[in-house]
């Protein structure tokens, strides 16, 4: 083998460029030729000596040749010419740039040789056959020189594959106006979302070094690049709307998911750095108590399949109660076209206010929600329907008794929840635990050498004390004896609090006429499913922290987690109905022991011979595959021979 120069000449630059191509010699009917077997570039850094001695190291690689010197452990190459060596090598496996075709006839010879079959497995028809056509399938190999090459994880990419395949997403951006090339650069992105969430840089090496992902769509992973990644995010986000319209209603009719109780919720992320080139990124009530980071707000509808209808992104100082107005008119439009029914809203104690329970009403929706504060005038209804007991689905017991509260409209149920009270007065104990220790600590410090006795700073600590623990504050008095402006004593004690039974207990209300209770806390309780899909899209999904800085990207970032979702919920949603109910970070390292793997060996007649091959599936991955009715593996094998 050997490099032959290619000159480029840019004229209107008044440049030369040369240009490699690694090239073979062979005869044809005794006359030699050469053929191109790949481009490697400039090769600016070899000089020729070394692009000779680069060109032999390839060659050795090829036909899994050792020399002398290798042998007793002295590489004769540089650690440049090796590593250049390894990577062109990997760049002719990956491309199979060599035909698979051998009109050699296998050697008689055994020793320490083998034969071995060149057919797939399940292709291999028992029937007699053709002496000579049963010989052509087989070749003698070096069993010293069989190697496992470029291994790649191929499980999970394989299993959203396919679940697009069922979406059809592929045929709805063709429609939306994306090249095929795009599209193909789409659904990777979606995948690899959904697979390995991380940022584009992170997503691009992934994709070059670790996962078969880019084989799936027939390209070579070293083409993976991060320029690629973000303007197909942009893409999918300004086909937003199409994009969510078609997946609500295709994901209903697929599954048979009617659209009668819709989940709106609401969540924030925060952003890492200043972000101030963003007008959506802004200071706001953090639900993840991160006050000193700027935030985000992402609004979702969700059917109780957990199906995502609608997503809409707010400014980070967005409060729940003041986005449903913004969202209303969205419901309908989210709900499936088949479903004639106006759909049941269910809504948390943060979106129902007095403001947007009128507007439900006005847009004629019936709703169910938890009240915004605990109830404490109202009667129970005595009759025999007005209490029932269910159970969660941890089999704990809940109580719901139907109530009335005078100049209402609106029906209220009271639920009490035995683990609920055993929970809320673990957390007051705690509190209450923290506070007097806290209270202790200050109270010894002003006896303590170097730290502070000025009552001014004293009394603002303990005022910084009472915002931090303003639910138990109320039941202790504090008093701080002084003399002039240094504090000599601080002591508390605890007040009587006073007896109320309300621990455990919350209200739902609701609009429904003649409803009985088991439905009204049945329809509540799906917000499960909102809560849920938040965990996936934060955790599993790893929406949180942002660290793009342009609004057009942040959304992009957002949308891009939306329809990784809908990937996820596809194959969570059929492999609960069977009785599978694994969380997604469990179901992607369970399918990650699936792998692509390259197999290299030495023939008789001097050829290395490569067959690149899935792994067969373990039992627990065949048994998700069955499940879905989805198949094991995107191909058995690849085959293609290296002359000598």
């Amino acid at each position: 083998m050997f490099f032959k120069k290619i000159v480029k000449t840019e004229h209107h630059l008044g440049k030369r460029y040369d240009y490699y191509r690694l090239c073979e010699t062979y005869r044809v009917g005794g006359h030699p030729k050469h053929r191109s077997i790949i481009s490697v570039g400039r090769l600016e850094d070899f000089t020729h000596q070394e692009r000779r001695l680069l060109a032999e190291k390839i060659e050795s690689l090829i036909k899994n040749k050792i020399n002398f010197f290798e042998k007793i452990g002295v590489s004769g190459y540089s650690d440049k010419i090796n590593q250049k060596a390894h990577e062109i090598y990997d760049r002719i496996a990956e491309q199979a740039v060599v035909s698979a075709k051998s009109d050699s006839k296998p050697s008689c010879k055994q020793s320490n040789k083998t034969k071995a079959s060149l057919e797939q497995p399940h292709s291999v028809d028992n029937t007699s056959k053709n002496t000579k056509e049963d010989d052509s399938r087989y070749v003698t190999i070096d069993t010293h020189s069989f190697e496992h090459k470029n291994g790649r994880e191929v499980g999970a990419e394989w299993l959203c594959y396919q679940a697009l395949e069922q979406l059809s997403m592929g045929n709805l951006l063709l429609d939306l106006g994306f090249t095929k090339d795009q599209m193909e650069k789409a659904l990777m992105h979606i995948i690899a979302k959904a697979v390995h969430p991380t940022n584009e840089h992170n997503t691009a090496r992934w994709m070059r070094t670790n996962t078969a992902l880019m084989e799936l769509f027939n390209q070579a992973p070293s083409k993976a690049n991060h320029r690629h990644l973000y303007p197909i995010s942009r893409m999918l986000y300004n086909n937003k709307e199409h994009i969510e319209s078609y997946l609500s209603n295709k994901t209903s009719q697929l599954f048979n998911v009617d659209d009668k109780i819709m989940l709106y919720d609401l969540t924030n992320t925060y952003f890492e750095g200043r972000v101030t080139s963003s007008n959506l990124a802004k200071f706001g009530r953090s639900k993840e108590k991160r006050t000193d980071c700027k935030q985000v707000v992402l609004a979702i509808v969700v059917n109780s399949a957990g199906f995502i209808k609608h997503s809409h992104i707010f400014e980070g100082n967005m409060a729940d109660s003041t986005s449903l107005s913004h969202i209303i008119d969205h419901l309908r439009k989210a709900t499936c076209k088949n479903t004639q029914q106006t759909p049941v809203i269910a809504i948390d104690a943060g979106i129902a206010t007095e403001a947007n329970l009128k507007l439900l009403r006005d847009k004629k929706y019936h709703y169910v929600c938890v009240t915004r504060s605990k109830l404490k005038d109202y009667k129970l209804v005595d009759s025999s329907e007005s209490s029932i007991t269910t159970y969660d689905k941890k089999d704990n017991p809940i109580e719901i008794r139907r109530i009335e509260k005078a100049n209402d409209s609106d029906q209220y149920f009271r639920v009490y929840s035995q683990q609920k009270e055993l929970k809320e007065e673990s957390m007051n104990s705690k509190i209450t635990e923290r506070l007097e220790e806290e209270l202790n600590y200050l109270a010894e410090s002003i006896h303590r050498k170097s730290c502070t006795k000025r009552a001014d700073k004293i009394h603002e600590r303990i005022g910084r004390i009472k915002e931090r623990y303003t639910s138990v504050i109320k039941y202790y008095n504090i008093k701080v004896k002084q003399q002039g402006d240094l504090a000599t004593k601080i002591s508390f004690n605890r007040l009587e609090a006073p007896k109320e039974n309300t621990s455990g207990i919350y209200f739902l209300r609701t609009n429904i006429p003649e409803i009985d209770n088991k439905t009204t806390w049945t329809i509540y309780n799906t917000l499960t499913e909102a809560e849920a899909t938040f965990r996936t899209l934060k955790t599993d999904l790893s929406l949180r922290p942002i660290f793009h800085r342009t609004d057009a990207n942040i959304k992009a970032h957002l949308f891009l987690g939306v329809l990784a979702y809908q990937v996820v919920n596809t194959l969570r949603h059929q492999l609960k109905s069977k009785g599978i109910c694994y969380g997604w970070s469990t179901l992607v390292g369970i399918m990650n022991t699936q792998k692509m793997v390259t197999s290299t060996m030495n023939t008789i007649q001097n050829k290395c011979l490569h067959i690149r091959s899935c792994t067969e599936p373990v039992v627990e991955v065949q048994c998700i595959y069955q499940a879905l009715k989805y198949k094991d593996r995107p191909f058995y094998q690849k085959k293609f021979v290296v002359p000598g």
